[in-house]
């Protein structure tokens, strides 16, 4: 046995389903999973790749030991499909569960929103993790009062990406072309544009970048890229956002609108030292 897929329709995983199944290596679990027995996945040393259907249900799911949560194996996890370089509670979720992350070399960041209103003692199990959270969050009073180390932000990361019809924009922290492109109908072509003006291939998309959309020879409409956190267009957050950020802090310089949206979440809101203070703490973060 090495590979799982539990499907739609199933609730519980019974008490050590897959006790010593050391060639597993890939699971699946849907958004109905709501129990995992105890010691269900112990001794499952090959396991690798974790997929999650939802991470909102995940974070709902009563794990009875942490060798109940296959992510206490795993190296790979994917939400949606979509691979996750950190672990993001998605807005919306209101509490974590015992057991419902466990960290490691692999994963051992954790971003969680301020609708969270409960964490459970035992929400992670193994290396302790670095949270980062919104200032006066319940989050950040949990890390203070555990001696966790923490950052705050004023915007959150998501695992999908999000089309602003209004305002022409498709917000991602998914730099990956294709998977961006797929978000159109398929009767549409695209049309990729860098944010240097460079129409050269790439497989990464940057703040400012644009994606046209054509119906055979008639241009439908164009769209501008913003990645979280990328405020220079290399589709990173690192020393040059930062030092973008400090001269629009300290020198008052303008930012795009495009800019401004990476950085605060929209076009219109005052970049603070909450923000700059945001941009230090995820380029830290990801360097």
């Amino acid at each position: 046995l090495t590979s799982v897929d539990l499907g739609n329709g199933i609730a519980v995983i019974d008490e050590g389903a897959f006790r010593s199944c050391t060639a597993l290596s890939e699971i699946k679990i849907s958004k109905s999973l709501t129990v995992s027995g105890y010691g269900a996945f112990m001794n499952c040393s090959s396991l690798t790749d974790l997929y999650i259907e939802s991470m909102k249900n995940w974070c709902n799911i009563t794990f009875n030991y942490e060798a109940s949560n296959p992510m206490l194996y795993v190296q790979n996890i994917y939400v949606n499909d979509v691979y996750a370089e950190y672990l993001i509670v998605p807005s919306g979720t209101t509490a974590i569960k015992p057991f419902a992350f466990c960290c490691n070399e692999y994963l051992n960041t954790i971003f969680i929103p301020e609708t969270v209103t409960e964490i459970s003692p035992e929400f992670c199990y193994g290396e302790t993790p670095f949270i980062v959270c919104y200032e006066n969050s319940i989050a950040e009073k949990y890390a203070i009062q555990n001696i966790i180390d923490y950052a705050t932000v004023n915007i959150m990361p998501t695992y999908n990406s999000v089309i602003d019809y209004e305002n022409k924009f498709i917000v991602t922290n998914d730099y990956e072309v294709a998977d961006i492109e797929a978000l159109f109908t398929s009767n549409l072509s695209a049309t990729f544009k860098a944010a240097n003006n460079s129409t050269a291939a790439t497989t990464f998309y940057g703040t400012g970048s644009e994606i046209k959309l054509y119906d055979g020879a008639n241009l439908v409409d164009t769209y501008t890229i913003i990645n979280t956190f990328d405020l220079n267009g290399d589709s990173v957050c690192n020393v040059l956002d930062v030092s973008l950020a400090e001269r629009c802090y300290t020198d008052n310089i303008t930012l795009t609108p495009v800019q401004k949206y990476a950085a605060t979440g929209n076009t219109v809101a005052d970049f603070t030292h909450v923000t700059y203070q945001t941009l230090v703490n995820i380029a830290l973060l990801y360097n």
